[in-house]
């Protein structure tokens, strides 16, 4: 896309006109787009995702995209995008945060496996202070489950003699809810030694396993922040913010704008050599400089009109980016 632009803004200029031989000899001129070097954009196309890409001012042609990534897909749900909290046009420091991506149908899930997490590190961490919520707590919980059964079983004992003694049910049935009451003791004695063994557990023992809960805990939550949540993209340099609309969510420039993207026509490539030195000349006349040729393309792009060839120029001094003019080389060593 970013070539596109530069090829129809210089377009706009008028290749033909710009491109003749001027007074003199040797000289060559063509229309000329100050660029930055390097350009950081983000993507939502629509495709599920949100893209980041990369794009390099100084590559003939440029900007061009040389690296790219996602920062969050759909997965079958939809994405939230927020610019970060007070993220405005302008300039911006590197890493500054410029955009966060939610899920919001996993962001329930990631709220309640933080809460375990937190749940689990509280623990841990009381237990290290002195405190013995683990396996204590745990042992005297299934006491109080034991203790409950046994209630129910001996109700159930009861009904079912007072049945059994009526007629109503077969002894043997009597005979079996008397049994559950004695598993039930049973089961009630060895949770109470449970509690008892609990109490005797070593204390390093106990701070592991509730270390070991913690941990785990932590990871849980973690995966699922990781599915509702992106990392949040930050600035990768210092430079200029800016919201063009359309698929582009932000689009930031880097502040080195000492770059010319110019369009030579084929038959003017060797007034177009890498070191060749090189004057620019802005539209409005405000802007006068000079500087060399970087890197010259090595094949040409059919055009409307003419063949033309792309080199890029490293100017002496920044000019604002987007300003359009002439770049002039001059051939025979002269130079003004």
């Amino acid at each position: 896309m970013i070539p596109r632009v530069v090829m129809g803004v210089l377009g706009g200029l008028g290749l033909t006109a710009l491109t003749v031989w001027a007074a003199a000899p040797g000289t060559t001129i063509a229309p000329a787009l100050v660029v930055p070097a390097q350009v950081y954009e983000v993507r939502h196309s629509g495709d599920g995702a949100i893209r980041w890409r990369f794009l390099d001012g100084t590559l003939p042609g440029g900007p061009l995209p040389i690296s790219d990534g996602v920062m969050l897909t759909e997965r079958g749900g939809t994405v939230d995008i927020r610019i970060a909290d007070g993220v405005e046009s302008g300039e911006v420091v590197q890493d500054t945060v410029l955009l966060t991506a939610y899920r919001p149908d996993q962001e329930a899930v990631a709220d309640a496996r933080g809460a375990e997490s937190a749940a689990a590190t509280a623990e841990s961490e009381a237990l290290a202070s002195g405190g013995r919520p683990g396996v204590v707590a745990a042992a005297q919980a299934q006491v109080e489950v034991a203790r409950l059964a046994l209630i129910q079983a001996e109700a159930t004992e009861v009904r079912t003699r007072n049945a059994a003694e009526q007629g109503a049910l077969p002894e043997f049935d009597a005979e079996l809810a008397g049994l559950e009451v004695e598993v039930r003791r049973a089961a009630l004695r060895a949770a109470r030694m449970e509690v008892e063994g609990a109490q005797e557990l070593p204390w390093e023992v106990e701070q592991s396993a509730a270390d070991a809960r913690a941990a785990a805990a932590l990871a849980w939550a973690e995966a699922a922040d990781a599915r509702a949540r992106g990392p949040g993209l930050k600035a990768p340099f210092d430079g200029t913010l800016r919201h063009p609309g359309g698929d582009v969510l932000v689009r930031l420039e880097s502040l080195d704008t000492a770059w010319l993207q110019v369009r030579v026509p084929e038959r003017d490539r060797g007034a177009w050599v890498e070191g060749q030195r090189v004057t620019f000349a802005s539209t409005d006349g405000t802007v006068q400089t000079s500087g060399v040729v970087a890197q010259v393309d090595t094949a040409a792009h059919p055009t409307e009109s003419v063949p033309t060839i792309w080199a890029s120029v490293r100017l002496e001094a920044p000019v604002a980016a987007g300003a359009t003019g002439v770049a002039t080389t001059h051939l025979d060593g002269w130079f003004p």
